[in-house]
């Protein structure tokens, strides 16, 4: 493959459904998003490690999306050829981003609620867009910096001000705001370096796949180093079988966002999963027993972040 064939983007899948199918499903997708965090979350609390938590949800969603591939002749032979995919070696570490977002929301969500978190993390998605743009990380090549997404980004930062003052002092934890943006900006990265991985190999579920693969394997070095330092002592599994959906869950959520970019465009796709992703994380946090419930600054800065995705998102006037 050339370096042209990797750097334009090609029509893969581009007329695979209709416009509206599309936001619908990318919409469904955000929501899904958010109901894994709080899966998560809760497996890391009842085995008393977040570290072995987020490992079981890559590790089952590794152990899904690869059997599915394998299932699959067309699946097996572009799995078998992905060394002629020429992509350099770090664009298929888009599973990093993977594995901090779901490490990072274990670790997050009990501290800061599905909202709140969600607020911080889409902040950090915004800029990351910025980032990878610039720097042309995306098959859509290289954007630049208008004013409208300076403004975007800049309007998400006072997001999550407005969504923490709703919080006494002593549950505002920054480390845990922080954490949530670190987990955006490099999920905006990984969609970049996913898009070229979909386009190379042809198909969304080998893309997916090396996404887990990767993902998997760095949270699992993680869990040995621990283990061999300080000692990594979880509890025992509970028997819940809910507790052991968010690896499926996010291999739903990653094969939608690669299967609808080439329909909606990064800017659509954005806009629709964060507003599913919010309108979920408000409702769980609202009916979740145990939950720290929707309050109005929390409610006005998911507002705030889907009107800084728009913002970001308008193109300046050609002249």
């Amino acid at each position: 493959m050339t370096r042209t064939q990797t750097e334009n983007p090609a029509p893969l899948l581009r007329h695979a459904m209709p416009v509206g199918l599309a936001l619908a499903v990318v919409v469904s997708g955000g929501a899904l998003s958010a109901g894994q965090s709080r899966i998560n979350a809760e497996l890391g609390a009842r085995i008393a490690s977040s570290l072995v938590a987020a490992l079981i949800s890559f590790g089952s969603g590794l152990v899904l999306v690869l059997a599915i591939v394998l299932a699959r002749p067309a699946g097996r032979r572009s799995l078998a050829r992905w060394r002629t995919y020429g992509l350099r070696w770090w664009q298929y570490l888009g599973g990093l981003g993977g594995a901090v977002f779901v490490l990072v929301a274990v670790v997050t969500v009990p501290v800061l609620g599905v909202g709140l978190m969600s607020v911080a993390q889409v902040t950090g998605q915004i800029i990351g867009a910025l980032v990878a743009d610039r720097l042309a990380l995306s098959p859509s090549g290289r954007q630049p910096l208008t004013l409208p997404r300076l403004a975007g980004a800049g309007l998400g930062v006072v997001a999550v001000m407005v969504s923490a003052a709703g919080r006494p002092n002593g549950d505002l934890a920054l480390w845990a705001l922080g954490l949530a943006m670190l987990a955006g900006f490099l999920m905006s990265l990984q969609s970049a370096v996913n898009g070229r991985l979909n386009q190379a190999a042809g198909d969304p579920l080998v893309a997916t796949t090396v996404n887990f693969t990767v993902g998997t394997t760095a949270l699992a070095l993680a869990v040995a180093v621990v283990a061999l330092t300080t000692g990594v002592h979880p509890t025992a599994l509970p028997p819940e079988w809910w507790l052991y959906l968010g690896g499926a869950a996010g291999v739903v959520f990653v094969t939608i966002n690669v299967v609808t970019v080439p329909v909606l465009g990064v800017l659509r796709l954005g806009l629709a999963g964060v507003a599913g992703q919010l309108a979920g994380a408000l409702v769980l946090d609202a009916v979740v027993p145990g939950g720290p419930g929707v309050s109005a600054p929390l409610a006005v800065g998911a507002v705030l972040t889907v009107v800084a995705f728009g913002v970001a998102g308008i193109r300046p006037r050609p002249r």
